[in-house]
């Protein structure tokens, strides 16, 4: 498995490894969490660190239980069913795909399909205890009255049913119960794997027949039925299905369409993983818009982020002093630096004489011929920009702003030749809302550097040069980390993550740079994939999607991360598109020749 960038470079902070409890204390919903709360079959998607296993822990009753939230009562009252939280076990997966290298295709599916559904019906009975335990802290969710007694009918109404071969007379004992077959199961599986003939052993095992629609029914049935709550739904909540077997996810997906309305799904998913919207849309599985609905947990205008950004640094920043001295709060803008380099106040003394924007405009025309031959043709005079109003100056001066400061900040004049300078401590990428748009709004990435930021602020050396250093540093080692990333091998030069992303990375530099001035320069690739085209160009798209280097902004278009803006001094926006092939030449690859190529 190829190491994940975001966790090499930040850490590793991720919510598969706390408990419900402990994720809902440092909560901040994202504006996704609202859609899916609600009843209904959903399929949550979105790159590393972006929240998705956070997301379906706070689904569950531990989680909004144990919410301290002004709107943690609206949330509870939107989750009308059980959260069945199913982590994706990728050790088992890791193993399973290790001993089945030698079974035939059937007993393989066989042996994947056990093993996850034992480990579900093992978290709905965790729920189910914890429904019929003690209420909870701040509110009660999703609980029920069960006695010993009825606790003791049910757990042994099922255990036969779920191929347990001892009676079991409680939760916690079909629990164990659980655990001690996934362990037989195992055992089974590696002495098949040595020696056939213990394949029909594995074969024979309890759990190879189960089909966790089926036996999750005989549970939910008598649970239901003890709490007068005949139709009550219970939500399977499964993390990380692309670790799960392809026939599973297949499965999961077709399952989606409805076998019993008792049981809804909410899965998660990497991004152009192995099970992708292709199967989502097919007559077999759920119909997007009818019966599940695709929640995305990236942002695809980078300010609708922003306010969750902001909410999700004020909870990490907490009660921290501004100095161990003083009574006052540090803030958000405080630590950030600002609000940013590129958030200019907007109105229209924006572009007053002795403003900021009018300043740059100026010094940037004195220096760059391309510039000011630009604001020539446009009838533009650098010293009368009180002129330039209304659609005019939309469509000029404001359009190109970002492009203006960019260039007076890292083009200086050499001799009468301008020259890119090379600073490593520059404060452009400093400040609120260019460091949320670094971070892509990602949970992830943000926390890991406002901890960094905040050890600075501890330490008394949070200044406008560190903070840059920081950021710039997280930058770099990002990039440094694409080379973890596999693609397969043998693979195309071009195609290797680090060098592709360079050339991109590059070609956008030269445009923003270039001689002549352009107050919008391509900053998406857009990617024609012929049905003949060889598999590692999509695998690497795919790859670089997923851990978040590149960002999807149309059905063939991407662009860079902004982590790599600092890097490539790029601007923290989309910008127009260009063919992948030119930026990718030269030298001229067999790779690019079938990308010239037309369908």
């Amino acid at each position: 498995m190829s190491q994940d960038p975001t966790t090499a470079v930040f850490g590793s902070y991720n919510a598969r490894s706390m408990s419900a409890e402990v994720v809902a204390k440092g909560f901040v919903a994202p504006p996704q969490f609202w859609n899916i709360l609600p009843l209904g079959n959903s399929v949550l998607t979105g790159p590393r660190g972006s929240g998705k296993t956070t997301l379906l822990k706070m689904l569950t009753a531990p989680g909004l239980e144990t919410w301290d939230d002004p709107r943690a009562e609206e949330a509870s009252a939107l989750a009308r069913y059980s959260g069945v939280f199913v982590p994706a076990d990728r050790s088992w997966a890791g193993q399973v795909e290790v001993l089945t290298q030698c079974f035939d295709d059937q007993l393989r599916s066989d042996l994947g399909n056990a093993a996850f559904v034992l480990h579900s019906l093992r978290a709905m009975v965790q729920c189910a205890r914890w429904r019929s335990g003690q209420r909870g802290s701040l509110r009660s969710h999703d609980r029920a009255n069960i006695g010993s007694g009825i606790e003791e009918q049910i757990a042994r109404g099922v255990y036969q049913v779920w191929g347990i071969e001892q009676p079991v007379g409680s939760f916690y004992g079909l629990q164990l119960a659980l655990r001690d077959m996934i362990g037989s199961l195992g055992k089974v599986a590696r002495q098949a794997s040595r020696e056939s003939a213990y394949e029909e052993a594995l074969r024979e095992h309890p759990a190879m027949d189960l089909d966790l629609i089926e036996v999750a029914l005989a549970f939910i049935e008598r649970f239901n039925h003890a709490c007068g709550e005949e139709d009550h739904v219970w939500a399977f909540l499964i993390d990380e299905i692309e670790f799960l077997p392809q026939g599973i996810q297949t499965k999961l997906v077709s399952s989606m369409r409805g076998r019993d309305p008792r049981i809804i799904q909410k899965l998660s998913i990497a991004p152009y993983t192995v099970t992708s919207t292709e199967q989502l849309s097919t007559p077999i599985g759920g119909w997007e818009g009818h019966d599940l609905q695709m929640v995305d947990l990236t942002f695809g205008e980078k300010e609708q982020g922003y306010a969750f950004s902001r909410e999700l640094v004020a909870r990490d920043i907490g009660p921290t002093k501004r100095t161990p001295e003083a009574d006052e709060v540090l803030g958000v803008c405080e630590l950030l630096g600002g609000t940013g380099f590129f958030e200019r106040p907007p109105g229209e003394d924006a572009y007053r004489e002795g403003s900021a924007n009018a300043m740059a405009i100026k010094e940037l025309a004195e220096k760059d011929a391309g510039f000011a031959a630009w604001l020539a043709d446009h009838g533009i005079d650098p010293e009368h920009l009180q002129d330039v109003t209304g659609v005019r100056r939309s469509q000029t001066i404001q359009k190109a702003i970002a492009i203006i400061l960019l260039r007076r900040e890292f083009l200086h004049d050499v001799q009468g030749e301008l020259k890119r300078r090379s600073r490593k401590r520059h404060t452009v990428y400093v400040g609120e809302e260019g460091i949320f748009a670094i971070c892509e709004n990602n949970p992830r990435l943000l926390k890991a550097l406002i901890g960094r930021l905040l050890a600075l602020h501890i330490a008394g050396k949070l200044r406008d040069g560190t903070r840059a250093e920081v950021v710039e540093q997280a930058c770099m080692e990002y990039q440094l980390h694409l080379r973890a990333i596999e693609v397969g091998r043998p693979v195309d030069e071009a195609l290797i993550p680090r060098r592709f992303v360079d050339a991109i990375g590059g070609a956008f530099a030269d445009g923003v740079y270039g001689e002549q001035f352009d107050p919008e320069p391509p900053l998406t690739f857009d990617v024609a994939v012929p049905d003949r085209l060889r598999p590692g160009l999509t695998t690497m798209l795919n790859q670089l999607t997923h851990y978040g280097a590149i960002v999807p902004v149309g059905e063939h278009s991407y662009r860079l991360a902004h982590m790599f803006a600092p890097i490539y001094r790029l601007p923290l926006r989309k910008g127009r598109s260009r063919a992948l092939t030119p930026i990718l030449r030269p030298p001229r690859t067999a790779v690019q020749m079938e990308l010239e190529e037309r369908p």
